[in-house]
């Protein structure tokens, strides 16, 4: 990742892993690697959100961040061009060209126009048939500013108001234009201003008359506000062709067609590219023109990953700052729509979504009411939002720093204060909404400590609980160790949920691996199972135990563990994309009350490509095995950048679906799976606690549809193997040895 990026939002890849201890020895990887095989796709479905586009070369760019419309003998079959640049892509993309001939579908990526495009500044040519374009106007923004782009919080500042300036003397104020952020001209010589402040929408003024735009196109408070159209009313929040959420991009062809390049609010950390083309079309009914949505591309994920409303059966998937609707019965790609968008600048000027990356997003229901939870890539703080039934908008509600104190400029009014020394080296802030306003005052902050400040372990339970991880045995002398607990115990009348800053409760390490050191954690509360993972480094895990009975029981033996094959062929240093596709690096791991699912900063495992999700089964932890991007996304993933790059959410048929980062096309992948009720394969390096005896066990698969005879062992010539023979829904036959 661009090392721009990483010092303004804090957001880049694993770059480089200082590594310490011994790693696991090729031979066990190699060994796991012929025994444990993809997932059939009579069980497991691929999809993808947030992009219109799935592979490197046709995703949608993040963020544009200018727009222009260019015509070349050499692109004749998708002129009008429309060129973008965008302040940074993960897919290489930050460049690209777009065909408005083909439902704008990427074109190309080049660099050769890095310097020539802009948004702000555009000259209005008159033509006429058979004679050479005359040069009439130049328009230009004066004082951009640009609200929640990319670095500018609320409105303009009152010293340096920005307004629009043209050649022939028109000026466009900032009392007309709150926020002017892109200009064009139609073919009338029209003036086209993007309004970047509440109004959202676009206004379009004649020459000579500056003070009052002739008309506006797109619904007033853009996609904020509520809305009714005829007999179609829209909730704040709610996404609409019209509803337009910080224009940055505008454009018209010679044909009258317009286009408006959305890249949302914040631009980069909760926004993406949306571009929309509005073509011109009479209606048949009353014999006026009407302008219609001819196309749109988007690109509405940067380095994130996704979870659904549990009480959606997957279909309600949120990101940080959108919501998206899922139909697994679809075609990859034709399976998401942008639903909502769930962050208001404007009514709440201080969330803070506005200002820190929160890649990470957990859904939970506390009482039957949604919230979401995030992070950032690294797990540093927990922020909260809570959602109404009358709108999209998440409303801010808590904040707990962990390690990071990212909202310190932000909220530096009200933020409390110590002495950062020594003695108060465990000191955090935190806020919580007292009123349920969803805006921070100073009497809404505290101050806790933490006893697991470096530690990047961090889970929300299905209860709405917030966990901890940590490393070896509670010391309350010493005031450390240990994994721990913030417990929510239901919702205040207003909403907000109780959040027990003062009831930490604290549990140490079971195990002695690694000396106690827990990176990563996951705690099912519905059955009481805790997963701890552990590793020699904070990055890499290299080992999970699963534990039954973790609160009830603890301390408690591990009912199992499962050996991650963690492999870094001998290197003391990991740098990605430099020797690292041939290692076996687990950064992430999520679990649900059956299964463990595990994914990796470069080439999975078993399928040695990026992108896989290894499964295990957590009541045995065997290998199941693993799924992979398919031919619908080129074969292709890029790395899983976060510390909580996984989430899965179960469905009440049993079927799963596990999300997961995908940055480099700049989605969020979707594998839909069923599982068949036992591992396929046993991996030699995962062991359980007691002798497995010889027996043939018949289990029953989606409504008596599918049947699988295991037959376990003591392994086939000592390999630890189980044979499987399987009979599919549709009648055919194999085994796992047809691989």
């Amino acid at each position: 990742m661009h090392s721009k990026i990483r010092k303004l939002f804090s957001v880049s890849c694993v770059a480089a892993l200082a590594l310490a201890g011994n790693c696991n020895s090729a031979s066990t990887a190699t060994g796991a690697t012929t025994a444990i095989t993809e997932i059939p796709e009579a069980f497991h479905t691929r999809h993808w959100l947030a992009n219109t586009g799935g592979k490197p070369e046709d995703h949608v760019q993040n963020f544009i961040t200018d727009m222009i419309l260019y015509s070349d003998e050499q692109t004749r079959e998708a002129n009008p061009l429309l060129l973008t640049a965008s302040f940074w892509d993960e897919g290489g993309c930050g460049y690209c060209s777009y065909n408005t001939q083909n439902g704008g579908a990427q074109y190309g990526k080049r660099e050769w126009w890095k310097d020539t495009i802009r948004s702000d500044r555009v000259d209005y040519y008159a033509r006429q048939p058979g004679t050479a374009p005359v040069f009439k106007t130049r328009c230009q923004i004066v004082h951009f500013w640009g609200r929640n782009f990319l670095m500018h919080q609320g409105p303009p500042p009152k010293d340096s108001l920005p307004f629009v300036a043209c050649s022939n003397g028109d000026t466009i104020y900032n009392n007309v234009v709150e926020d002017p952020s892109a200009l064009t001209f139609d073919n009338d010589g029209n003036l086209l201003v993007a309004d970047n402040g509440p109004d959202q929408d676009i206004k379009i003024f004649a020459p000579g008359n500056p003070t009052k735009p002739i008309r506006t196109f797109g619904n007033k408070g853009g996609v904020f506000v509520r809305s009714t159209q005829g007999d179609s009313t829209r909730i704040p929040g709610q996404v609409g062709i019209r509803r337009f959420w910080g224009i940055r991009g505008l454009a018209v062809d010679s044909l009258g067609t317009v286009y408006v390049g959305n890249t949302g609010l914040p631009m980069q950390t909760m926004g993406g590219t949306d571009i929309r083309a509005f073509k011109i079309q009479k209606n048949i009914i009353t014999g006026t023109n009407d302008t219609v949505l001819s196309w749109q591309q988007q690109g509405l994920a940067f380095v994130n990953v996704a979870d659904a409303d549990p009480a959606s059966e997957g279909r309600d998937v949120y990101l940080n700052g959108k919501r998206f609707r899922m139909d697994y019965t679809k075609a990859a790609g034709k399976s998401w729509s942008l639903t909502g968008v769930t962050l208001d600048p404007f009514k709440y000027p201080k969330d803070p979504r506005l200002t820190t990356p929160m890649e990470t997003e957990w859904v939970r229901r506390i009482g039957g009411k949604r919230f979401q939870y995030n992070t950032n890539m690294y797990g540093d703080f927990v922020y909260v939002a809570r959602f109404t039934d009358t709108s999209e908008i998440a409303i801010p509600t808590a904040f707990i720093c962990n390690y990071a104190d990212p909202q310190a400029v932000l909220w530096a009014d009200t933020l409390p204060t110590w002495i950062r020394d020594e003695s108060n080296k465990r000191n955090r802030w935190y806020w919580i909404d007292k009123n349920g306003d969803g805006n921070p005052q100073s009497n809404e902050f505290g101050i806790w400590e933490t006893w697991s400040s470096y530690n990047q372990g961090l889970d929300i339970d299905e209860q709405g609980d917030i966990w901890f991880g940590g490393t070896g045995n509670v010391q309350p002398q010493f005031k450390g160790g240990g994994i721990f607990m913030l417990p929510v115990t239901g919702l205040q009348s207003n909403g907000v949920p109780n959040i027990r800053i003062d009831s930490v409760v604290r549990f140490s390490v079971p195990f002695a691996e690694n000396g106690g050191y827990v990176p990563r954690l996951k705690y099912i509360a519905s059955k009481d199972r805790m997963y701890l993972a552990t590793a020699t480094n904070a990055w890499m895990s290299n080992r999970i135990y699963v534990y039954d009975d973790f609160v009830k029981s603890h301390p408690v033996a591990p009912r199992c563990s499962v050996d991650l094959g963690y492999d870094t062929k001998g290197s003391t240093e990991v740098h990605l994309d430099q020797g690292s596709d041939v290692m076996t690096l687990p950064i992430s791991f999520t679990a649900d009350s059956q299964y463990i699912y595990v994914g990796y900063l470069d080439n999975g495992r078993y399928s040695r490509r990026r992108g896989e999700v290894t499964i295990y089964d957590a009541n045995t932890c065997e290998s199941v095995g693993w799924m992979a991007p398919g031919k619908e996304m080129g074969n292709f993933a890029g790395t899983i950048d976060l510390v909580n790059g996984l989430n899965v959410t179960e469905l009440t048929n049993g079927d799963r679906v596990v999300f997961e980062e995908e940055g480099g096309a700049g989605k969020v992948l979707a594998f839909k799976w069923t599982p068949m009720g036992q591992s396929a394969s046993i991996h030699p390096g995962s062991h359980a606690p007691g002798s497995r005896s010889s027996s043939q066990a018949k289990l029953r698969w989606h409504k008596n549809s599918f049947t699988v005879d295991v037959l376990k062992g003591s392994g086939l010539n000592g390999a630890g193997l189980t044979s499987v023979r399987w009979v599919d829904f549709i009648g055919r036959e194999g085994s796992n040895d047809d691989r």
